[in-house]
Parts: C-alpha cells; structure tokens; sequence
C-alpha cells in the first residue's frame, strides 16, 4: 500500500522495533496516513509556509486561484479528489499564472 516491503513494515510495526527516518519512507506513510506520521514518529513536522510571508502579488494570484477553486468544485459538485477535479485544479491555477507539474518521487 504504501510501497514498502512486508519485512520492514514488521520491523517498524513490534514494539520498540526500528522507526523510519529515511524522507522516502516518512513521505509514503504521511501520504497515506496524513500529518499525524510526524507525531506517532516523533518527529517535527514541516513548516508550512504562511501566505503572508510569499510576496503580494503571489499572493493576491493565489488566493484568486484558490477561491475561484473551491467555487467551481463545489458549483459543479466535483469531488476533490477525483480526475476531473485535478484537471480542473490544473487549469485554474495556470490561469491564474501557476504552473503545476508531477514529479516522480
């Protein structure tokens, strides 16, 4: 499920067994579990960067981006996280000046 072999999972899994420290690792079980990997692990969890901090016409373009987002899926009842929904996501925020592209981990 999360790309890691069952040995290993077994290894992080039994009590005082090893933790995960490799990025790879902790990326796979944050993406499938969500922010609280950071906690169970020990570990701190990332920085987000506050919006204030990025400059104002960033800023301005992005929240437009996002607003004009969260109108639509919900005007047109789109799942989030579905297709039609990152397609969409895609092509609102390259209107608003973003360009997103999928990188292989």
């Amino acid at each position: 499920m999360i790309g890691v072999s069952q040995s290993l999972m077994s290894q992080w899994m039994k009590k005082g067994g090893k933790v995960p420290r490799s990025q790879k690792y902790i990326s796979a079980l944050v993406k499938c579990f969500g922010d609280e990997v950071y906690e169970v692990l020990g570990l701190p969890a990332p920085e987000s960067v506050p919006i204030e901090a990025l400059p104002p016409a960033v800023r301005e373009a992005l929240l437009a981006a996002t607003r004009e987002l969260a109108d639509t899926l919900a005007e047109r009842r789109i799942d989030p996280d579905s297709d039609e929904a990152e397609a969409l996501t895609v092509s609102i925020m390259e209107k608003h000046g973003f360009k997103w592209t999928r990188t292989v981990k």
